[in-house]
């Protein structure tokens, strides 16, 4: 065995330094245009499997816009333990809640209690407050029934990929409706809460 291959071997089994790896190799990947970059998927288990991710992390640069992903009513923006510095918004059809999103890792927050939020419209900027393990990222949840816990309550999370419709146009603000409608009732209409790679738009 070569001294390089050795090298390599001994580098991967200090767990901290093969995790810095992964994350500048996750965050120097591209996504493809018109996506953005997933660090961290909704059920995502770590740490031993002891824990369950309750939303999807976004990987973003220190600084970028967070962008609320649907119209809503501001109903919490402050700090929380784990999410640090978000905000939450509570969504609506016909005057009855629909769900809430919660957003995480803000270094500064735009809006305030109460603020009526249009799609696109710029919350706050990415940083790593909260727990981030030093990684700029956008926590990502949405709650059906009741506004997303700041930590933990992973039960009361649905996975918001599956409700992302594509990216926010500010060219094109209304090319989305708010709302699906079928026999189960109204349903949510959501685009990515960050910029998409080069800025490029699925319509």
């Amino acid at each position: 065995m070569g001294p390089n291959r050795k090298s390599r071997i001994k580098l991967f089994r200090n767990p901290l330094t093969a995790l810095a790896l992964l994350y500048a190799v996750v965050l120097l990947g591209c996504a493809p245009e018109g996506t953005t970059q997933i660090l961290s998927y909704h059920g995502f288990a770590a740490r031993g499997g002891g824990f369950r991710h309750p939303g999807v992390d976004f990987a973003v640069f220190a600084g970028d816009p967070v962008i609320a992903a649907a119209d809503g009513v501001v109903v919490q923006a402050g700090f929380g333990w784990g999410c640090g510095n978000g905000v939450s918004i509570e969504h609506r059809a016909q005057e009855a809640p629909v769900g809430w999103t919660l957003y995480c890792h803000f270094t500064e927050i735009n809006v305030r209690e109460g603020q009526t939020v249009k799609r696109g419209d710029v919350l706050g900027t990415a940083g790593i407050t909260g727990q981030t393990g030093g990684v700029p990222h956008v926590h990502f949840g949405l709650c059906p029934n009741k506004p997303c816990p700041w930590s933990g309550g992973f039960d009361d999370n649905v996975d918001p990929l599956a409700f992302i419709v594509g990216c926010f146009n500010p060219a094109s603000p209304l090319g989305y409706s708010a709302f699906e409608t079928s026999e189960g009732g109204s349903r949510l209409v959501l685009t990515y809460p960050v910029r998409c790679t080069a800025r490029a738009h699925a319509q």
